[in-house]
């Protein structure tokens, strides 16, 4: 065990080094580096494997402008891991779904990156209530732009359902964007029921 968080801790020096100092805007190291087209997607392994007592500010602010710069392709489908940063920021997964959504709404490809909020076999899915209590209008763009990405999201209305309990004015909101669709849709359910 000692030799397998030997070679995870030099792993991580090995990336740190790599990237430079993350809080410094003048030098990105790998985040900046030229000629290297899958290192987003490094970024992202490498801040999925931090452990929470190895998250700090300087780590998780360039994790947010990954999220915020990462080409469609190298966004992660998952984002449980984002919960390990809660003890530097507890906002952070409203302050990653916020970008998230905002890109989505520029470019609605990215929505796909939300439909993993809204299953509930996730962390994150299973704890929508605690987690988007205090700002439940986050919730329910993410969940219009998710359901604008694919049919597959909520299959059991489950999220629908909690957006609901936060949101009651949710139901009432029209055609705007979509929501009528994405609120009929949730509602009918899968085809064939």
């Amino acid at each position: 065990m000692a030799v397998r968080r030997t070679v995870r801790h030099q792993r991580n020096e090995g990336a740190d080094h790599a990237l430079g100092d993350p809080s410094d805007h003048a030098h990105r190291g790998l985040l900046g580096a030229p000629g290297y087209p899958e290192r987003e997607r490094f970024l992202f392994r490498y801040f999925e494997t931090l452990r929470p007592e190895e998250t700090n500010r300087a780590r998780l602010d360039a994790l947010y402008e990954l999220y915020r710069t990462a080409p469609l392709d190298a966004l992660p489908h998952a984002s449980d891991f984002v919960l390990r940063y809660a003890n530097v920021d507890p906002t952070v997964t409203r302050t990653v779904t916020s970008i998230l959504v905002s890109r989505a709404e520029a470019d609605g490809r990215v929505a796909f990156t939300l439909t993993g909020l809204f299953n509930a076999h996730t962390e994150l899915g299973a704890r929508l209530w605690e987690l988007f209590a205090e700002e439940p209008p986050l919730l329910a763009r993410a969940y219009i732009a998710a359901h604008a990405a694919t049919d597959s999201v909520d299959h059991d209305a489950a999220a629908f359902s909690q957006i609901l309990d936060l949101y009651p004015g949710f139901a009432r909101l029209r055609t705007v964007g979509g929501i009528g669709a994405a609120i009929a849709k949730a509602i009918r359910g899968p085809p064939g029921l």
